[in-house]
């Protein structure tokens, strides 16, 4: 008989402080260049930020290990008349946490996270056999106001154990309240996942690619989003596609020096990838305050 996992809503921080320990604020590290000799990886590898400026224009490119060690493919089971299996991508944000989207976790029945892997075929929902590492039965906290669609598509898993840096393995920097008013028009951003690829057929391997971040009045007049909306530009050949939910969009701040994740992959990404129309991504800065709530983290 197959365990059913209850979501976890947190409404008041002071729920979680029966979770952990009530003076519970975790300190993360996040790399800079050079702190850390890993070939190939997000910061350093060989396209440069300049080169940015000229995105890649497709996401037909497969990801090398280690190259986004903030990134995970979380292999799901559904209950939803019949058990349907599928897979999210989601973002390491600290030791303990993982970022997702909230439709991602509806009406789960179990979780397994995979971790310093580009390949997920190495991983199903109860199993893993790969030169990383998984974990299964994470802590599942929705964001409390997601309608069920479109607004607040926010998740952070829990896992039941440290998730152990290395060369594959590290965390991602969030935008924060300093940025919630920033304009990121213009912006190149970096996406990735293992979803449809260019072609509309799926990929064991990660795939990435580049594209512009455009305004919210622009997005605006493509139909109705939500306050927390992040868009990129439509018809550049690079798009989030149907399997790439949850994962992150990131760009690289000159402030900070690093990559810093400011979307997620939210519900109703296009089904004709890539598409004619922008792509929608719930934005991270709007829910700093929720996030540091759940988790404790400081950023």
């Amino acid at each position: 008989m197959a365990f059913r996992m209850q979501t976890i809503v947190i409404l008041f921080s002071a729920v979680f402080t029966t979770i952990l320990n009530s003076n519970f604020v975790e300190p993360i590290t996040f790399f800079k260049h050079g702190n850390i000799p890993i070939l190939g990886r997000a910061d350093a590898y060989q396209r440069s930020i300049d080169e940015m400026e000229k995105p890649l224009t497709s996401r037909d490119h497969d990801a090398s290990p280690g190259q986004f060690p903030w990134m995970v493919s979380i292999h799901i089971i559904q209950i939803d008349n019949d058990d349907q299996y599928f897979h999210c991508g989601g973002s390491i944000i600290s030791n303990r946490w993982v970022l997702t989207a909230a439709h991602c976790m509806k009406q789960f029945e179990r979780i397994l996270v995979m971790f310093g892997d580009v390949n997920r075929a190495h991983a199903d929902y109860h199993s893993y056999q790969g030169p990383g590492f998984a974990m299964m039965g994470p802590l599942v906290f929705s964001h409390p106001y997601w309608d069920g669609h479109h607004e607040n598509d926010i998740a952070l898993l829990y896992m039941p154990e440290d998730i152990s840096f290395g060369p594959t393995v590290q965390p991602i920097k969030l935008s924060g309240h300093m940025d919630t008013y920033k304009s990121y028009s213009g912006k190149q951003a970096l996406i990735m996942g293992w979803g449809l690829n260019g072609t509309g057929r799926k990929t064991a391997i990660l795939q990435y690619g580049f594209l512009p971040i455009i305004s919210f009045e622009m997005c605006y007049i493509h139909g109705y989003i939500t306050s927390d909306t992040l868009c990129t530009a439509a018809n550049t050949g690079v798009d989030a596609c149907p399997g790439d939910s949850g994962g992150p969009l990131i760009v690289y701040s000159q402030n900070y020096n690093r990559y810093v994740q400011v979307g997620v992959v939210r519900a109703g990404v296009n089904k004709d990838c890539p598409s004619a129309y922008p792509g929608f991504y719930t934005r991270v800065d709007f829910h700093y305050l929720w996030i540091q709530k759940t988790t404790g983290i400081l950023f």
